[in-house]
């Protein structure tokens, strides 16, 4: 059998410092999805995880008691659809403002997974609207540094939030994810890739080549228009 490759396994054989910053909600997914399936850190692997701000806390726990009563109508993340994504920002970029060349960032930002959940339209759009400010600081310190932005999604949920027969929709969806890539050049990319071309377009990108990790050891391909 073939030896493991993943996404974290390659960066870390390189050399990268690789940070995994995430909410409570996601820290596991985070890990799991970005190709650790082992308990322990990889060699440069750092995993942070933000807590909820207090008042959400405090929300949450006398939510389950008052369920329904006055002042606890709303589930604790359509009360509170920015979750701790201010808190995340700011160690995020924290951390891009000290980091090296030789350092990756995986950030999860659950807000559109998590309020997408309660089906309230309202709640979705301050969460995108939080998550947009979010992601502005994100790229403006990672672009001061010379790097680049891989933005993507593993499902669909709160861009679909009401059916077609006008209830509310709490699930995920099966739409395709969109993905963008803001960095110094302009790419072009195919318009049939799947969630398993994400990593290989990552690291192709990296080291500016289909690196042989990436051409023998993995299921998808690069995303660039002359790959295939």
């Amino acid at each position: 059998n073939s030896p493991f490759i993943s996404f974290g396994k390659v960066l870390s054989n390189h050399g990268y410092n690789q940070w995994r910053v995430s909410g409570i909600d996601k820290a596991k997914a985070l890990t799991l999805l970005s190709g650790n399936k082992v308990g322990d850190p990889l060699a440069g692997e750092e995993r942070v995880t933000l807590s909820l701000p207090p008042e959400v806390r405090r929300y949450i726990k006398e939510f389950d008691q008052h369920k329904g009563e006055k002042g606890y109508k709303f589930e604790p993340y359509r009360k509170y659809p920015k979750i701790e994504v201010e808190s995340l920002t700011d160690k995020v970029v924290d951390i891009i403002n000290e980091s090296d060349s030789k350092t990756v960032l995986l950030i999860n930002l659950c807000n559109p997974d998590m309020v997408g959940h309660t089906g309230d339209v309202s709640a979705g759009i301050l969460a995108m609207m939080a998550v947009d400010k979010a992601l502005e600081r994100v790229v403006t310190a990672v672009r001061e540094k010379g790097g680049f932005v891989m933005i993507t999604a593993d499902h669909g949920n709160i861009e679909k939030m009401i059916t077609e027969d006008g209830e509310p929709n709490t699930f995920h969806t099966a739409n395709k994810v969109p993905l963008f890539i803001i960095g110094p050049k302009t790419t072009k990319l195919r318009d049939d890739g799947t969630l398993s071309d994400v990593a290989p377009t990552f690291l192709t990108l990296l080291f500016g080549k289909e690196i042989e990790e990436v051409n023998k050891g993995m299921k998808g391909r690069p995303l660039f228009a002359n790959s295939r």
